[in-house]
């Protein structure tokens, strides 16, 4: 079955421009409603110049798409929906301003105000884990990636002593002065299998990001029984809490969400993590049966980043991708601790990849 099968938006809004933008493919106007564009499959034949392949925008009928190359002499919209879907599924919709119903095409946002009134919010679909990594080995097909791997992948190459590979985030994903909050505190809390989970307590400690780089040069990463967790976010230099733990109102730049999954093997975790066409910036394991990946989304408001994230983790609740981490002030585990309670045969905390300025599309592409 064709990804077009599967389709609700109205194909003549689609934005195919932003599309390939938004998968990290440059769109250079040629003309009104002409874009130069990379071939998504560049890496099968010859690629000349960014002349090769041409998409024109709709203007009220479906966009056309067309590479010059005989290998894709073939290939029309259907294949660049089914392409864009596998990369980031869920995208044509996105991009979509109008969908199909038995009434006809309606605009986006028209429809969903008539839904909401027509019948109330019900429970979102959960997913099982094996569900999820069904879904998952079918989104990857034969694509696999180790820690190796993404090491190479790297921007900038974590360093042979993890211990103090945070310093790495500290240099490139924050500004000097910014206020950055590691908490190595913990509750133990019982596990629905009868184990313990560490939990973290109080407000941490919040330095800016330069006191944060000479502490750890010095000292290493601070890490407890537990290991340690960052907030991924900018805070304030003090929590607005009873405690002074930072609340939402005190993240100061909406710039990182979280995805981890628990339902996933980890090679499935950071295979995925490698594919998704997103922004991610770095990728860090847990020192237990999980890696964390950060998402770059540089939101204006509060508003604008539970938008985005809102989004990202519906399309990724197929995946087993954790639906909770929705607030700007999430911890996740830092890099350079070392973890006891929890932690797997490896308990670094470890830092895998590192880009700090991520361009869209899957890491790999």
């Amino acid at each position: 079955m064709s990804a077009t099968d599967a389709i609700h938006g109205d194909l003549s809004t689609l934005d195919l421009v932003s599309v390939f933008e938004a998968l990290g493919r440059e769109a250079a106007e040629a003309a009104p409603g002409k874009f130069w564009v990379k071939c998504p499959w560049s890496d099968e034949h010859s690629f000349l110049g960014r002349t090769d392949t041409v998409i024109w925008e709709g203007n009220g009928s479906w966009p056309t798409f067309r590479c010059s190359h005989d290998h894709c002499e073939n290939r029309n919209l259907n294949d660049v929906i089914d392409w864009a879907e596998s990369q980031r599924p869920g995208i044509i919709d996105e991009f979509c301003s109008a969908i199909w119903t038995p009434d006809g095409s309606i605009n986006k946002a028209d429809y969903q105000q008539r839904e909401r009134k027509r019948k109330p919010a019900g429970k979102k679909r959960r997913f099982s884990d094996e569900e999820a990594i069904r879904n998952v080995e079918r989104f990857l097909g034969d694509f696999r990636v180790d820690e190796a791997d993404l090491w190479h992948a790297s921007a900038i190459y974590p360093g042979e002593d993890c211990r103090t590979d945070s310093v790495l985030l500290f240099e490139n994903l924050y500004q000097a002065e910014e206020f950055v909050c590691i908490c190595t505190d913990y509750s133990a809390v019982p596990t629905k299998t009868g184990g313990k989970k560490a939990v973290p307590k109080g407000a941490g400690i919040t330095q800016s990001a330069t006191e944060w780089i000479k502490q750890i040069k010095q000292f290493c990463s601070p890490s407890s029984l537990a290991g340690a967790w960052i907030r991924l976010n900018p805070v304030t230099e003090i929590g607005s809490s009873e405690t002074g733990a930072h609340i939402d109102a005190d993240v100061t730049a909406h710039r990182y969400m979280l995805l981890e999954s628990d339902a996933l093997p980890i090679g499935l975790q950071l295979s995925l993590y490698a594919w998704l066409a997103l922004p991610v910036v770095a990728i860090v394991t847990s020192g237990g049966k999980s890696a964390h990946a950060w998402i770059k989304l540089d939101s204006a408001s509060a508003q604008d980043f539970r938008s985005g994230v809102n989004h990202i983790l519906s399309r990724l609740a197929q995946f087993g991708v954790d639906q909770q981490n929705k607030n700007p002030s999430r911890y996740g585990r830092f890099p350079g601790a070392l973890r006891t309670i929890g932690a797997d045969s490896n308990p670094e905390q470890k830092l895998l990849y590192l880009n700090p300025q991520p361009k869209g599309g899957s890491i790999f592409s």
